[in-house]
């Protein structure tokens, strides 16, 4: 990962179970508190055997940011594309999290809210695509639910995702990737060109002692013991890297991090300490990358494309909007998709319970049309 940004995404976690767990459960966690843009302080048990003892750490990241994800879409998911399409580098989001969710809407922002947006705004227009899903499951199981599909534009990949995709990440176990391909062209230049764009969904919960323990060594950028962290997870990671040698692989990781009153479980602490890792071997051994810089190729290009960008703005809103009612027709969708099972389950119980009663009517019944029938 020659280029790597780290985003954490701070989120107040209002109403959870954190709320109204004791002390104990957060025997293990920490406090939190926001120092600037880029730094937090974590208040956390390093020692089992002396949870009274607790030790004050300082977290570094390349951004913090608390609440609103605006800032992530606006400026880091923006730069990202910027690479991806002007840049024509391949690249790399991972978004990690401590307990496995539901990212079905990240997902449609992502590959398709968003690539329709710039797309639009660098005048390109996509030609064909291809995306393919995987387990990254550790072992020797066969991942029965790894598929691939190409699609002609981003509707017939929205079609996937809401489709193919929401049933497979319902019953999938381990963490999640997805590669996606977008052929483009820019018609009145006859330029062409493919890029890809990895997409890996990582939970914490996910994690066993032996797999995490890979994964840092993997961060930890270092040859002797990166070369023995070899998982799943890892072994995507390089490949994705190892795809186009022309280009180095542009990586955003993306920690969600949920928090209730600046408290944060065990599992949390981890991936701070994970983002924490990454940034800090990023500083040592890798290329930084700051938002507020253009890559080189964009410099070249990007007074050419700023009158396109003015011209969209407005389309650019529109698609925001639609989107919002495209999010909050689908939430609409899933509560009704859960009441309708949770009302056929209520009917099969009440047939189950129904049947013994009706068997039992029918052998009275018989017996009393047989009782008629002999005093006939």
């Amino acid at each position: 990962m020659a280029k790597t940004r780290v985003v954490v995404h701070l989120t107040e976690n209002v109403g959870s179970d954190l709320a109204n767990a004791d002390d104990d459960t957060l025997q293990y966690g920490g406090e939190l508190s926001i120092l600037d843009n880029k730094t937090l302080r974590l208040l956390c048990c390093q020692n089992a055997s002396k949870p009274q003892v607790l030790v004050a750490e300082k977290l570094r990241f390349d951004l913090l940011c608390a609440n609103n994800n605006e800032e992530f879409k606006d400026r880091e998911l923006n730069t990202l594309l910027l690479n991806l399409f002007l840049d024509q580098r391949d690249c790399l989001l991972m978004h990690l999290t401590a307990q496995r969710g539901y990212h079905l809407m990240f997902l449609v922002d992502a590959l398709v809210i968003q690539i329709n947006v710039k797309l639009q705004q660098l005048g390109l227009q996509l030609e064909e695509g291809a995306v393919s899903y995987r387990q990254l499951v550790t072992g020797d199981c066969f991942n029965t639910l790894d598929t691939q599909c190409s699609f002609s534009d981003t509707k017939h990949l929205m079609d996937w995702l809401l489709n193919e995709y929401r049933v497979r990440t319902a019953l999938a176990t381990g963490h999640e990737a997805l590669q996606v391909e977008y052929s483009v062209v820019q018609k009145n230049l006859d330029i062409r060109f493919s890029v890809t764009f990895h997409i890996l969904l990582v939970s914490m919960e996910e994690f066993c002692r032996g797999t995490l323990c890979s994964f840092r060594c993997y961060l930890s950028n270092d040859p002797i013991t990166a070369a023995l962290s070899i998982t799943e997870l890892t072994t995507y990671l390089r490949q994705a890297a190892e795809l186009d040698s022309s280009k180095p692989l542009y990586t955003l990781m993306y920690f969600h991090v949920l928090a209730t009153d600046g408290k944060v479980n065990c599992n949390t602490v981890q991936l701070l300490g994970l983002a924490h890792l990454a940034c800090k071997q990023g500083d040592a051994g890798q290329d930084r990358v700051e938002t507020n810089q253009v890559p080189q190729a964009v410099s070249k290009r990007i007074s050419d494309s700023q009158i396109q960008l003015e011209q969209f703005e407005s389309s650019v809103q529109d698609v925001n909007n639609s989107f919002k009612l495209v999010h909050d027709c689908m939430v609409e969708y899933l509560q009704q998709e859960q009441q309708l099972k949770d009302m056929r389950n209520a009917l099969d119980e009440q047939c189950s319970n129904f049947m013994p009663i009706l068997l039992e009517s029918k052998a009275k019944l018989l017996q009393l049309i047989n009782l008629m029938m002999r005093r006939t």
